[in-house]
């Protein structure tokens, strides 16, 4: 059985968050052949999915300490901790990367100020994030890029945060869909 842990990570707001021990649910480690690095990771729920699959994880990010925690416990490569807009973490996360063929990027930047059941608001500081990860995406030059988040954010603006999203990744040289 999996152990429960739920607390509140932000007592002014009220957010309750669950966090679950998952290490053990894979039976066989598989190999596909691709490595992935993963940024805005939480507390791995894509980097379940790709190591399910056959990847390896070469290194994550997260900044929430319990999800931190979290991903320690669960996956045995490195999480890098700290908010991924000082330079000081990106450093750490292009020195991991440095000289290593990197197959995937992933990242399931905050959602928050796109989701529709929250407030919306353009100017959230939290949707320019997708930014960080560009940048990091740019250095890194990984084959592919997987982004994760909500329905509201192909609404935002009448899908023009979208469509800003998905130029800036093609003038670094990906096509994104």
């Amino acid at each position: 059985e999996s152990e429960i842990k739920k607390e509140k990570t932000n007592p002014s707001n009220g957010d309750d968050v669950n966090w679950t021990d998952i290490s053990n649910r894979w039976n066989e480690k598989k190999n596909n052949g691709y490595n992935y690095i993963e940024l805005f990771a939480g507390a791995g729920g894509l980097s379940l999915g790709y190591e399910m699959a056959g990847f390896e994880g070469l290194l994550a990010n997260e900044v929430m300490e319990k999800a931190v925690e979290t991903y320690k416990h669960n996956f045995n490569h490195p999480i890098i901790d700290g908010d991924i807009r000082e330079q000081e973490i990106k450093n750490k996360i292009y020195e991991a990367a440095k000289g290593k063929d990197i197959d995937l990027i992933s990242g399931g930047f905050p959602c928050k100020g796109f989701s529709l059941s929250g407030y919306r608001i353009v100017t959230d500081e939290r949707n320019n994030l997708y930014k960080e990860m560009l940048e990091i995406v740019k250095n890194i030059k990984p084959k592919f890029v997987v982004m994760e988040n909500v329905v509201g954010l192909r609404s935002m603006l009448e899908g023009k945060v979208e469509e800003m999203i998905l130029k800036d990744f093609e003038n670094i040289g990906y096509d994104m869909n």
